[in-house]
């Protein structure tokens, strides 16, 4: 096997650019703690639970069905059987983490990325994002689904901005690769058409 070295200089206020992705993801982790644990605990809780022990053991063998009424998510067996204020509290912090964990992935990775291209952007827009959560978790949890409006909206213009950066990197780099282009210049549009078709006879598109 053999491997080749690759060297990435990393741009002046990067650092700034990590700070906000770790920032991102330990406040994920906080959201999911502070929001769904202890709520949990407090809806399936012991006495709550008691009423599928019987269906529990039947099923499992186990004495007791598990407080905290895992694997339910809300939904499941369990929660039929929580008041309508419960199962609505439940389930819109439920919604709060779970809405965090499906963007949180591709969120850092933009943030990483953009900051390869503006690291002062990537920062400011990645701070955007951690207050954005922050705003949409406070809001959601006080008012419902009416309450996120302004956390998604910071949330959401951070995340376009982010793409964008991405975009233009991306664009920039690959043309970096045109054979039909001088070095360090974007070539213009036929160029790039002209590439494209290039591409694709190379790799036998059909």
């Amino acid at each position: 096997l053999s491997f080749s070295k690759m060297m990435i200089e990393l741009p002046e206020y990067y650092d700034l650019v990590v700070v906000s992705a770790a920032l991102l993801s330990i406040e994920c982790i906080l959201v999911g703690f502070f929001t769904i644990s202890g709520l949990r605990m407090k809806m399936f809780n012991k006495e709550f639970m008691s009423q599928f022990n019987e269906e529990h053991k039947k099923a499992t063998g186990e004495e007791e069905a598990p407080i905290g009424g895992y694997p339910d998510m809300g939904n499941g067996y369990y929660a039929k059987k929580l008041g309508y204020k419960e199962w609505y509290d439940f389930n819109v912090a439920q919604r709060v983490h779970y809405n965090f964990v499906e963007q949180v992935g591709p969120t850092l990775i933009l943030i990483l990325v953009a900051g390869l291209v503006c690291a002062k952007c990537a920062a400011i827009l990645g701070f955007a994002v951690v207050i954005g959560r922050f705003l949409y978790t406070i809001g959601y949890k006080m008012k419902g689904p009416r309450g996120r409006i302004i956390g998604f909206g910071i949330t959401s213009l951070a995340l376009l901005c982010l793409m964008g950066l991405c975009l233009y990197g991306t664009y920039k780099w690959t043309c970096k690769y045109c054979p039909c282009s001088k070095k360090g210049e974007i070539p213009n549009a036929d160029l790039q058409i002209e590439y494209i078709l290039h591409l694709l006879s190379c790799h036998n598109f059909k």
